[in-house]
């Protein structure tokens, strides 16, 4: 498991808790938030893997922006916080193309 894994996991354990507080949510909603969010998380960085290693591939960067939008838009959603935004899919999607995405 790498760092990364563990801050990721961290952090959406701490998304479900903060959640939970702010509405009434069961169980079971929670897990499958917690679910989606990882699915899409996981989509989007794979993307960025892809763009990585063929970074002129107009597909695969478009591929990674909707990915990202989508990954960004249910965390926003349900985090009632910006934390993912256009800017930081760009920058994301940049890092890749020059090969410093971890």
């Amino acid at each position: 498991m790498t760092l990364e894994t563990v801050v990721v996991s961290v952090i959406v354990l701490g998304a479900a808790i903060y959640i939970l507080n702010r509405i009434n949510i069961s169980e079971i909603g929670v897990e499958l938030l917690i679910w989606r969010i990882q699915g899409r998380r996981q989509m989007y960085h794979e993307s960025l893997e892809r763009l990585k290693r063929n970074p002129s591939n107009q597909r695969l960067r478009q591929k990674a922006y909707e990915r990202g939008m989508r990954y960004g838009e249910l965390m926003n959603r349900h985090m009632k916080m910006d934390f993912i935004d256009e800017d930081r899919i760009s920058s994301d999607i940049d890092d890749a193309i020059a090969g410093r995405y971890p």
